[in-house]
């Protein structure tokens, strides 16, 4: 009564080779386009640079190269001594055919590539079951009162999201919006007034569809609910592939241009936020995305995918 198939984080990608062991179909699972590619630079690299289709390729090459080789003494020993594999060349990993790769974002933000494999497959965002969530009453009261947006940068670990939070704040009010502060680093002590909240959690999903804009770094799940509940967002990305979320949300028309936090101004935020409130296709893009989002269901996908190896 072994499992029947694996399926793993890319986080944890080397659990591909137990898959190679044990003989079963696998799968890897991507938050973002990590994979050689023309079509763009690698997800964790400058967004706006328009590369010709080689350097990109040669960019995600290199990547790729690098955590392999970073990785590769200690992945060897394992595969010999742990799961009675061969070693593999140092300079040529695990290959691609032995598993799928699936792709957890939206086609319609990242639509095919056209010089991927077949087994690379983009499966739509990831969404769990809501859990059932009941609002304490002073939250329904004030996103009942007026305009509001919402800043989440919970998932960010710098010390300078307090400052990035402090400008929205400001340029939220001069533009006559409340504001509710989801989570953050080092936001515990923000100080409330009648026209700021802050919670350390709400559900994305109950709350996104309650507001006019989300304020956030653009990491991938944090995304995803911005695009399913059809709103406009404003971004300020600090690390990792959110670069790249908030590039895209903004070619998609969703959202404004991506403000760079080491160069952030109270005037370049003013500005942004009333591009958002103001930009009437800006609102159309959201909506019309948030409705094919709302209609993909990508874990099911995965699992239709996973079925045909079986």
């Amino acid at each position: 009564g072994g499992s029947n198939a694996l399926l793993c984080n890319a986080v944890v990608g080397y659990a591909t080779h137990i898959g190679e062991k044990l003989k079963i179909p696998t799968g890897i699972v991507h938050f973002a386009p990590f994979y050689p590619t023309r079509a763009f630079p690698p997800p964790v690299g400058p967004q706006n640079l328009a590369l010709p289709g080689p350097a990109n390729l040669l960019s995600h090459l290199l990547l790729q190269k690098m955590n392999w080789l970073a990785n590769a003494s200690w992945i060897n020993r394992w595969r010999v001594r742990n799961l009675g594999l061969p070693a593999l060349h140092r300079w040529q990993p695990q290959a691609d055919a032995l598993f799928q790769r699936f792709f957890a974002f939206s086609p319609s933000l990242l639509p095919s590539i056209e010089d991927w494999p077949e087994n690379n497959r983009i499966t739509g965002f990831w969404f769990g079951q809501s859990s059932p969530f009941a609002p304490p009453t002073d939250l329904e009261s004030f996103l009942a009162d007026k305009s509001t947006i919402a800043i989440c940068f919970g998932s960010v670990l710098d010390e300078r999201v307090g400052a990035v939070v402090r400008h929205v704040i400001q340029a939220g009010r001069e533009l006559g919006f409340q504001l509710i502060v989801v989570g953050g680093w080092g936001l515990e002590n923000l100080e409330v007034s009648p026209d700021v909240m802050f919670r350390p959690f709400v559900p994305y999903s109950w709350l996104f569809p309650r507001v006019q804009m989300v304020v956030h770094a653009a990491g991938c799940g944090t995304t995803a609910e911005v695009l399913r509940a059809g709103i406009p967002s404003a971004t300020v990305p600090f690390a990792g592939e959110q670069k790249f979320w908030a590039h895209r949300l903004w070619k998609s028309g969703a959202s404004a241009p991506p403000l760079d936090r080491k160069t952030l101004t109270q005037d370049a935020v003013l500005k942004t936020l009333r591009t958002v409130r103001d930009n009437h296709a800006m609102r159309q893009a959201a909506a019309s995305l948030g409705l094919r989002v709302q209609a993909e269901d990508g874990v099911q996908r995965t699992i239709e995918l996973l079925e045909k190896d079986l």
